[in-house]
């Protein structure tokens, strides 16, 4: 009899077993791909089915993956009979408020009083600057610097707080910095930032951009599955665009050129599909990056495909982060870029390349923490990208972090072995870490592999003057410019095999050279390790004058 009535109750009640039990804010919120805050918000806006133990220890919640499913559903079924968009919760639901907290000075001194309102006041006004339609910026007054940060932000919004202090460290300003998630006290990013005295005219402005840009994507960062474009494309089309993406991550000659193909079949199939453009912009770009065809050649192309991707679709991600890479690499319009990298974050935060390509951004301008947070936001959404792998150690290698990178490298080989520029970027990382046998062995692995790619080369060249075998870098050299064709020297990198050769004029004029020629890799410039000993030089700060950086 007993059993009876256990199945007849099992058969009425929810399958809740265990593994459907959600036990905290943290697991809701994760299974959700949304912060803490956000789902908090949901539940008490939009009906979200939490549970409470009647107990007295505060915050212990539970729910149920069925009941969340279901919740799902109903929400989305209401949006689309009102026809509001998938995204209408993040867009009109998630306005995310930030307080700014007084910058506590734990040194009683008036001009370092001074020195940190301007930091807080250039802090607020570049992330007021990032996203206004969605961030909401509030300066606490110093009056109220004892004042908890949970009471500073209503219960109805998902409210965050920049908590921070600054004391002396030697002659330099010390600011520990830290952002909280205030209904759940959590930290969500902390870092330290470091001024010496003799910077402190330009330091507020560039811990105001670093600390601005870590804060907005750690608070824009919201996973979610974006749906394809919203219109039928024939078959053919979508077809052809997937080859096209295929090829395209295949990231060698071969592949590209089929991938340019593939993705202009996608567009004669049906010229108003976008993703094709950008598949196209984004295969001509790389092409002239790896340098296999001149940039000058191929990416004005580029940028007219990139263009007609957002006029398809405006609100496709991928179509801005095309455009974003032109800008940057060709253009060399660096605020151009930055608008339509965080475009291509805003519209679909789940897109990996959006983080991936915005970090080159980032640790070019030398914000190495914020590169370092887009670069592994890229890596949550996607840990087997073997190319976002590769880019977290040139990320890395270009904060002088060579162990880190080397890791990252080795990991992408543990994945693809014969990856060609896995091995390219963890030799130059060994080199610069002083293990320059190991870097030439892993130069000629990725020469054998790329068939004798002339930047490669260029690269080795440069880790043979460093061992001091000048008659071998000077050979390389020479034949470099005797085979390689016209248009297609790797300027950049033979710049670099002068500056190991100690030849800074001849550094110059190369460097000078990959400027007329738009060297897709002078973005590096600035960070780049293999430069340090020049950067003091007028005629070299002129180079980089010349890049646009400088302008920022």
């Amino acid at each position: 009899m007993s059993t009876n009535i256990n199945a007849s109750l099992n058969s009425i009640l929810p399958a809740w077993t265990a593994g459907d039990r959600l036990d905290s804010w943290k697991e809701i919120a994760t299974y959700l791909r949304r912060e803490v805050c956000t789902v908090q918000l949901w539940e008490k806006k939009e009906g979200l089915p939490v549970h409470r133990h009647f107990h007295q220890q505060l915050g212990s919640v539970y729910a149920f993956r069925s009941e969340v499913d279901r919740w799902r559903r109903e929400v989305s079924r209401h949006r689309s009979s009102l026809n509001e968009p998938e995204s209408a919760t993040a867009s009109t639901g998630e306005r995310i408020v930030i307080r700014v907290l007084p910058l506590k000075n734990l040194r009683s001194d008036a001009a370092w009083d001074e020195l940190c309102k301007m930091v807080a006041a250039k802090t607020a006004v570049e992330l007021e600057r990032l996203n206004p339609e969605r961030l909401a910026v509030l300066m606490q007054e110093p009056a109220s610097a004892e004042e908890p940060a949970s009471t500073t932000v209503s219960e109805s919004e998902a409210g965050y707080a920049l908590r921070w202090t600054a004391e002396q460290d030697g002659a330099a300003l010390k600011i520990s910095a830290e952002l909280v998630c205030v209904p759940t006290k959590k930290a969500e990013w902390s870092h330290i930032y470091r001024a010496d005295r003799k910077d402190w005219d330009t330091a507020p402005q560039q811990i105001a951009q670093q600390i601005s840009q870590c804060l907005w994507l750690k608070m824009v960062y919201r996973p979610r599955n974006v749906a394809p474009e919203r219109r039928r494309q024939e078959m053919k089309a979508r077809e052809a665009y997937l080859k096209g993406r295929y090829f395209w991550e295949q990231r060698n000659e071969e592949g590209l050129k089929k991938a340019v193909q593939f993705f202009k079949t996608a567009i004669h199939e049906d010229p108003g599909f976008a993703l094709p453009y950008s598949g196209l912009a984004d295969s001509l770009t790389l092409l002239s990056f790896y340098e296999i065809l001149p940039a000058s050649q191929i990416m004005p192309a580029a940028r007219k495909a990139a263009v007609r991707a957002v006029e398809l679709n405006p609100d496709l991600a991928e179509a801005h982060a095309s455009l974003a890479d032109v800008m940057l690499h060709f253009d060399r319009d660096w605020q151009g870029a930055e608008h339509e990298y965080r475009r291509t974050i805003q519209c679909n935060p789940s897109y990996a390349l959006g983080y991936h390509w915005y970090s080159n951004l980032l640790a070019a301008r030398g914000q190495h923490d914020a590169a370092h947070i887009a670069i592994m936001n890229a890596l949550e959404i996607d840990p087997v990208s073997i190319i976002t792998l590769v880019w977290a150690g040139v990320t890395s290698y270009l904060a002088r972090q060579f162990d880190e990178a080397i890791r990252h490298y080795r990991s992408a080989l543990e994945l693809a072995p014969d990856f060609v520029w896995a091995h390219m970027y963890l030799a130059q990382a060994l080199e610069q870490k002083g293990d320059l046998k190991d870097a030439l062995k892993e130069f000629e692995t990725a020469i054998r592999l790329a068939r004798g790619n002339h930047c490669i080369m260029a690269m080795k060249a440069h880790t043979h003057a460093l061992a001091g075998d000048n008659i071998v870098a000077r050979e390389m050299l020479r034949d470099l410019k005797t085979v390689t064709s016209a248009g297609c020297l790797p300027s950049y990198d033979i710049a670099a095999t002068y500056a190991a050769l100690g030849e800074p004029n001849r550094m110059i004029a190369w460097l000078n050279r990959a400027c007329h020629e738009r060297n897709m890799k002078l973005f590096t410039l600035p960070q780049d390790p293999r430069f340090d000993s020049f950067r003091r030089r007028d005629d070299f700060k002129e180079v980089v004058a010349q890049i646009g950086l400088a302008r920022m």
